[in-house]
């Protein structure tokens, strides 16, 4: 089993928790902060391949 077939969710994840913890800061002053983040989130997310583990039921099957 490899972390890499979860980059996917792990990459959301982070970029969600990071995101989240961003916006708790004053709004005035890191507000383009919070943008970065959701930017670099979605890109993360959409750039990373789906990706079934190996031994997937399926896998296989034309």
């Amino acid at each position: 089993m490899s972390v890499f077939a979860y980059a996917k969710a792990i990459a959301a994840l982070l970029g969600s928790i990071v995101t989240g913890l961003l916006a708790v800061l004053p709004p005035d002053e890191y507000q383009w902060l919070v943008i970065v983040g959701v930017i670099a989130t979605t890109v993360a997310t959409f750039a990373i391949p789906n990706a079934l583990p190996e031994d997937a039921p399926g896998k296989h099957e034309a």
